[in-house]
């Protein structure tokens, strides 16, 4: 019998060329097997760690933006109230969504602080791009809304 691969005369019963190393007959090579690289899990579902109904103010300037702000595993996104439905329904607007106003990605994100607008206290948001969003809940208890809010950014940045 002969090496296919380089053409050595082989001993019958062998499992390996003498001669170059090639597996005869199916058997596996004896050589050491790269080490396997354990890669972290992508989730690729987006999931809603946090919803309220906020405020939300640009570059330290109000708007009077209201609507629903929300925080997922990836990403801040706003819903604005458009006006002609705040001028319809009245206060019942700010049960419905609206426009998406902002979606901004984690990998976006410079930093995230608990600060106050005018009175209020918020969750301020600082992209790298230097554009400043703060949110200030509308409903429920502040504190718990912007702590709530900075703990779940905190954690995916």
């Amino acid at each position: 019998m002969f090496c296919s691969n380089c053409g050595t005369k082989l001993d019958d019963g062998v499992k390996f060329c003498s001669g170059c190393g090639t597996p005869i007959g199916g058997a596996a090579p004896n050589a050491p097997s790269a080490p396997q690289r354990m890669e972290a899990p992508q989730n690729v579902n987006e999931e809603i760690l946090a919803k309220n109904k906020v405020g939300m103010c640009k570059n330290n300037s109000f708007t009077g933006s209201a609507g629903t702000g929300m925080v997922t595993n990836k990403r801040v996104v706003f819903k604005k109230i458009s006006m002609a439905k705040l001028l319809v329904l009245g206060p019942w607007a700010l049960l419905t969504e609206g426009n998406l106003d902002l979606d901004l990605p984690y990998s976006e994100i410079q930093d995230v602080r608990i600060g106050k607008i005018k009175l209020t206290k918020a969750v301020i948001i600082t992209a790298k791009d230097g554009n400043e969003y703060a949110f200030t809940s509308q409903m429920g208890p502040l504190s718990d809304f912007s702590q709530e809010w900075y703990n779940h950014i905190k954690k995916y940045l």
